[in-house]
């Protein structure tokens, strides 16, 4: 899925993660959850290389379900970047829900 997101959004995201992924792995699963945000850190880290109003951020599956399994419970204030994670997962639950 492709999500279009502005500087601001970016750079927040990018914030996040980067908590994310210096966290501790405590088994194989959360080494693999992990590892699949380190790949989007590393995209979107490239991505704010060039300075843009917008950006344009494609995720695949293995990597929008990592992130759903990551952020679906976490409660965050509610920050531009608290409602973007919310709005994305909100798309991944309806795009891949059984």
């Amino acid at each position: 899925m492709t999500y279009k997101l502005t500087k601001m959004q970016m750079q927040g995201f990018e914030l996040v993660l980067s908590v994310i992924i210096n966290i501790t792995a405590e088994d194989m699963t959360q080494k693999l959850l992990i590892c699949l945000m380190q790949d989007l850190y590393k995209k979107i880290a490239v991505k704010l290389m060039t300075l843009k109003p917008k950006y344009t951020l494609k995720m695949d599956v293995a990597t929008e379900m990592a992130f759903y399994v990551v952020f679906e419970e976490a409660q965050f204030i509610p920050t531009d970047t608290g409602v973007l994670i919310k709005n994305i997962c909100n798309q991944i639950q309806k795009q891949y829900a059984c």
